[in-house]
Parts: C-alpha cells; structure tokens; sequence
C-alpha cells in the first residue's frame, strides 16, 4: 500500500451535539443572544445616572429613536406609501423594519470604544457623541419642518436631509465595527 498524503496526527473530533454544553444556536451564531440584533442595554437611561457624557449620549439615541418612529408613523397617516390598504400595509412593514435597524446602528454608535483610523485621522468617543448630538438636532428640525409644513430647500430638502441622515448614520456605524486602533503611549 502507497503511503498517504494525508496526515494521520489529527486532533481528536468533538464529541456528538451537546455534549461540549453549546447548543446549536451557539455555535452556529456565536454574538446572538435574542431575537434582537442589538443589546437594550445601550439606551439605558438608569444605568448611566453617574456618567454625564453615557447619559447625554442615550438622551440624544433616544431622541432620534422617538422622532425617528414619530416621522414614520407621520409618513404612513399622511399617505407617503400610497393611499389604498396594500401600500398602507407595505408601508408599516417598511417603518417597522427601518425603525428596528436604527435602533440597531444607534445601538452600535452608542457603544463603540477606542479609536479608529479614518481617512488618516482618529476618530474616538468624542467624535461619535457629536455625531449624535447632532443627528438629534437635525432630527429635531425635521419634526418641526414635517408640522410646519416647511422646509428651507422644500420637499426635495426634506427629503434629501432624510435620506442623507440615514446614510450617515449607517456610515457612522460602519466604522464603529472596524477594529479599534491599538493604544499608543509614545
């Protein structure tokens, strides 16, 4: 018989499912704890009474959060999907759906630690909670602008500001999951 490329030192296999105390959902999702994608933990107002920048951080996630639902509730009330039951329907499935995945992105803006390098430059903690400081102002001026029914630049204005929100908001995000910058103490 011809020798075996194949090498005969292996490490032992694991033992049948279960016997190691992972279940499937563990090794298959190693992060996933629930149904949500994200941890209710990053818009918990009580936990953060001791540390002023954590609480203003939450204060400005949940005000987007809220303006964020109330627009979308506005859209659908005001016929932005179409007016006949299917567009209504398709309508809430998309609010619902958006409004989920911002809480996700917000999620991860909130919690982001350590700096990363960006187009040369380190952006940290800092530059995350003007971000959402931010965010919650220009939220802010949609809501009025959507009761008001006025916006500087009109309905395109609206519109491109809301949209152009929710790219930067998924950029921000994109670059809290990037591997932070190891610390430096030169």
């Amino acid at each position: 018989m011809a020798p075996s490329a194949f090498p005969q030192d292996l490490p032992p296999r694991p033992g049948p499912s279960g016997s190691s105390g992972d279940s499937w959902k563990d090794r298959s999702c190693p992060g996933f704890r629930s149904c949500l994608w994200f941890d209710w933990d990053a818009y918990d107002l009580a936990a953060s009474k001791d540390d002023k920048a954590v609480l203003a951080r939450r204060v400005c996630q949940w005000v987007v959060l809220v303006i964020y639902g109330m627009l979308g509730v506005l859209g659908l009330v005001r016929g932005a999907y179409g007016a006949n039951v299917a567009g209504w329907v398709v309508g809430a499935i998309i609010v619902v759906i958006a409004f989920f995945c911002m809480v996700h992105l917000l999620a991860g803006i909130g919690q982001a630690r350590g700096q990363r390098k960006v187009l040369g430059r380190l952006v940290g903690r800092w530059h995350f909670d003007v971000f959402l400081a931010a965010s919650a102002l220009i939220f802010v001026g949609l809501l009025v602008a959507n009761f008001i029914h006025s916006f500087p630049l009109g309905a395109v204005g609206y519109l491109t500001t809301w949209y152009g929100m929710w790219v930067l908001i998924v950029l921000m995000w994109w670059i809290t999951t990037w591997s932070p910058e190891p610390e430096s103490y030169v």
